[in-house]
């Protein structure tokens, strides 16, 4: 599922962009954003003020999402209609609160990436817009969205560059670890349009392969419990790290060859047996220089594991082992994703490496309080600030 504040950024891009020009002969600036890319359906109205034009209020946002737990996931042509039958009244609900009722200066919609039928319903609609107002419309791709996340979170604290939790607003050049259901990837933001991907997946996302893994490892009554709308990765979380409230540490994590993260694999393999999980991309010395991304050998591991425990008509794995594998699955996942981090700051030159300050991680996985727990310590001199 698309972010709350990807959604909002597509607004934010788009006002940044034309803001130069258009604040010389305005008072005002508004911004009206739809976004359609996967399962939400999304409108938002944006405005600038003439006395900070870099900063923004959010005037409206209206959001809802296409069901998706009776059919295991993200069905494209549910949300298709569903994107088609809700996006007209939340447009509607929005209008009012257009400054004076006036029409606004520019639509921005997402152009891609994403799946094509929901892309071109949010498409149309945009273009059709833009022709009555009579207003110029933009496409956004919402992987710079999400790059430009904390640029939109320093507008909405007007231009506030600093919070007590670190940096908000870095400078050009900073690197962007964007994670997502649809995309991982590391990219070096150089400029608002100046974006350099340094590395990427090569079969599926990182949020792609955590959805289908937390549909096999958790209990059908817990996804029940959840709804029609589940957003799987997350819930996954909050079922494996339940039930550890009281501890000190409650995101529990060891250095991979620490005599405390052996310790815990011996543990898990003695209570268990061998899950077969592995980190990607590590068992020669070629695939450890790739710089690249792989999560379908953890799924298919996953599924292979649950395969040779099943049995017709019962439940034949336990709550507790299921918490062990799901963390075990987060943090492997979670490790490979920080070594090409890593590998893309060593693959800039001294003089870029030294410009680089800063690391963005955005999207939906961005949320995750484990990964989050896990950079801490992993790079616990980082400058850099966890975006959602």
């Amino acid at each position: 599922m698309a972010s709350y504040y990807t959604r909002l950024a597509i607004s934010h891009y788009s006002l940044q962009r034309h803001i130069s020009f258009q604040c010389l002969r305005r008072r005002n600036f508004v911004v009206f954003a739809i976004e359609t890319s996967c399962d939400d359906t999304s409108v938002a109205v944006l405005h600038s003020p003439s006395s900070s034009p870099f900063a923004a209020t959010l005037l409206a946002h209206k959001t809802t999402t296409s069901p998706n737990r009776i059919y295991g996931g993200i069905n494209p042509l549910v949300s298709l209609e569903f994107h088609r039958s809700h996006l007209a009244t939340l447009i509607s609900s929005v209008l009012p609160s257009l400054p004076n009722q006036r029409k606004p200066d520019l639509v921005a919609v997402t152009r891609g990436p994403g799946m094509l039928g929901a892309l071109a319903v949010g498409l149309d609609t945009a273009k059709g817009l833009a022709l009555a107002w009579g207003i110029p419309l933009i496409g956004v791709n919402h992987m710079q969205a999400h790059a430009l996340t904390p640029r939109l979170l320093s507008a909405l604290r007007n231009g506030e560059e600093k919070t007590e939790c670190g940096v908000l607003a870095p400078a050009f050049p900073f690197m962007t670890l964007l994670v997502s259901g649809g995309h991982t990837m590391v990219v070096k933001s150089s400029g608002l349009t100046d974006h350099t991907i340094l590395a990427k997946t090569i079969d599926i996302a990182l949020g792609d392969m955590v959805d289908k893994c937390a549909r096999t490892i958790l209990p059908t009554e817990v996804l029940k419990q959840r709804g029609d709308a589940v957003a799987y990765g997350a819930v996954l979380e909050d079922y494996c790290f339940s039930g550890r409230e009281g501890e000190d540490d409650v995101y529990q994590y060891h250095v991979d060859g620490s005599a405390a993260r052996e310790l815990d694999d011996r543990m898990h393999l003695e209570k268990w047996g061998d899950w077969k999980l592995s980190k990607p991309l590590t068992k020669t010395g070629l695939a450890k220089k790739l710089m690249e991304f792989t999560f379908c050998g953890l799924g298919s591991t996953v599924d292979r594991y649950f395969e040779t425990k099943a049995v017709p008509g019962e439940e034949n794995i336990s709550e507790q082992e299921r918490k062990e594998l799901g963390r075990e699955l987060m943090m492997l996942a979670f490790e490979h994703v920080a070594s090409r981090v890593v590998m893309g700051l060593d693959s800039l030159n001294d003089d870029e490496r030294r410009a680089v300050k800063h690391l963005v991680v955005s999207g939906g996985v961005a949320a995750n309080k484990f990964l989050k727990h896990m950079w801490g310590i992993l790079n616990p001199s980082s400058e850099s600030k966890l975006t959602k």
